[in-house]
């Protein structure tokens, strides 16, 4: 079995890239492929105050990966018992319970117990030290090429975790930050995909019914990143509901498929009411069914604005408006190309 190993938040370009690998050699050679990765941030169990908020939850990670067309997944529980595991008795695992005799590598990848000299202090082992163990193991190391794209950004780790991200020039961090500034975009662009929040339909302040653009507000994971406050063009995918899109009495509704639907996310506090918290709310483009308790998620196409504070309903009423037309034909642009 050929495997790899990450954390693969996001599942980028890079992580693709490394998964392609990994089929590749497998096919080449008649083998199974198999990736292994892990249900939370190691940060989480070492330093809980530095965990990042994710760009995938563990569920639409092991999605993506498998659509990848790997053949298996596996996916580790990161806990103290796995986290005081020596390399040399993760690649025992790997070996006896899942079938690895080749494990690919980058050059900065990280796994097992960090080590100590003889001075107490850490050492990081060499890509050589874990080729030595895996001979140690019967398990073959073999190293990654390392993807390049056209810009380049270096993701960080904490001094204890049993792996560390490969440093491909597309990293998590770097997407996380690019959601974070406003750059969309770019995020997409290096994701592979629409960034997209997944949650449940809940009660708000029914402020975008009382002006005549009902919203859904939706509830997301709370590990996931929250993009920069804005307003956005989106496409809602309503996964469970009381009532069926195909059912609507609104033959009028935007839509790409029948569970795709056109709309406008607002991320914000809502300053034009003195809203203080923030909050995700979903404009379903011509669209007026009740979908409360149902789960949704919207995939964010383009980034059009920055929230703003109106000086009153009627001007907020106009803005959106606008942004419904701006919304409707990037959209559009973007379902041409």
């Amino acid at each position: 079995m050929v495997a790899t190993i990450g954390f693969f938040d996001g599942m980028h370009e890079g992580h693709r890239y490394v998964i392609s690998q990994v089929m590749e050699l497998a096919e080449k050679r008649g083998d199974g492929s198999v990736v292994l990765t892990f249900d939370r941030h190691p940060a989480a169990l070492f330093c809980p105050d530095r965990v990042p908020k994710m760009l995938l939850t563990p569920e639409e990670k092991m999605e993506k990966i498998a659509a990848c067309g790997v053949e298996d997944v596996v996916m580790f529980e990161f806990d103290e018992e796995l986290a005081s595991l020596t390399a040399n008795e993760f690649l025992q695992i790997l070996k006896e319970d899942y079938g690895v005799d080749t494990l690919l590598l980058g050059y900065d990848n990280h796994f097992g117990k960090k080590e100590k000299d003889e001075n107490g202090n850490f050492i990081n082992p060499t890509f050589e030290d874990y080729v030595k163990k895996g001979k140690e193991e019967g398990v073959r190391i073999k190293l990654l090429k390392e993807y390049r794209s056209e810009k380049s950004g270096n993701e960080k780790s904490p001094n204890h975790q049993i792996v560390q991200s490969s440093n491909a020039t597309s990293s998590s961090t770097l997407i996380r930050k690019l959601l974070l500034d406003g750059n969309l975009e770019e995020a997409n662009r290096r994701l592979g995909y629409r960034y997209s929040l997944t949650g449940k339909v809940v009660s708000g302040y029914q402020i975008g019914r009382k002006i005549g653009f009902p919203t859904a507000n939706l509830k997301a994971d709370e590990t996931k990143l929250i993009p920069k406050n804005g307003v956005y063009a989106a496409l809602a995918e309503i996964k469970s509901s009381n009532h069926q899109i195909a059912q609507s009495s609104n033959h009028q509704i935007a839509q790409l498929s029948d569970a795709m639907l056109k709309a406008i996310v607002n991320i914000g506090s809502r300053p034009t009411f003195d809203g203080n918290e923030t909050t995700v709310e979903v404009h379903i483009i011509d669209f007026n069914e009740d979908i409360y308790d149902a789960e949704i998620t919207v995939h964010l196409v383009a980034r059009l604005r920055d929230e703003q504070k109106f000086n009153s309903p009627e001007e907020l009423i106009q803005q959106i408006n606008k942004d419904k037309e701006a919304a409707l034909g990037l959209i559009h642009v973007v379902h041409r190309m």
